[in-house]
C-alpha cells in the first residue's frame, strides 16, 4: 500500500507541474546597415516580440533616439521618440538617420532605446548605432 501512495503522489506532482505556465517572451532588435554616416544615410531598425516557441506577440514597440530621427518606413512622423505597432506575425520596421548638420550629437555612436510593454510584461533592448563623420556632415 504504501509503494502505491507515492507512485500517486508522483503522479500528482508531475501533473501540477504539467500546468500552464506563462511563456517566456523575447524582443529583437536588429539595425541595417549598423553604421551610418552622418549626412543622413538611412538604417533601417526592426524589431519582432515573440515567446519561446516562436509564437508572435501583439503589442506595440516605443523606441527613443539619444539624437537623430526615427520616422515610420513610410517617411513620415520624423521623431526622437516613436511608438510603432506591431503586424500579425509580431514584428515592426523604422527608419533612423542622423544628420550632424541638424543635430551635433549624430557623431561617434547613438544610442537607441526599444521597449514592449504589456500589463504588467516589460522587455527592453538597446543598441548603439556607428555614426561615420563626413566632411559634408556639418
Amino acid at each position: 500500500m504504501r509503494i502505491q501512495i507515492r507512485v500517486v503522489a508522483a503522479a500528482l506532482a508531475a501533473c501540477a507541474c504539467g500546468s500552464q505556465v506563462a511563456p517566456t517572451l523575447s524582443l529583437s532588435f536588429a539595425a541595417r546597415p549598423a553604421a551610418i554616416d552622418d549626412r543622413g544615410q538611412r538604417s533601417l531598425l526592426s524589431f519582432a516580440v515573440a515567446d519561446d516557441q516562436g509564437v508572435p506577440v501583439d503589442g506595440t514597440v516605443t523606441v527613443t533616439a539619444a539624437a537623430g530621427l526615427l520616422s515610420l518606413t513610410t517617411g513620415t512622423g520624423d521623431a526622437g521618440v516613436l511608438a510603432v505597432g506591431l503586424d500579425d506575425a509580431g514584428t515592426a520596421v523604422l527608419g533612423f538617420t542622423c544628420r550632424r548638420a541638424l543635430d551635433v550629437d549624430c557623431q561617434g555612436s547613438v544610442r537607441l532605446v526599444a521597449e514592449w510593454r504589456r500589463g504588467d510584461q516589460y522587455l527592453v533592448q538597446v543598441k548603439r548605432l556607428t555614426i561615420n563623420a563626413t566632411d559634408g556632415g556639418l
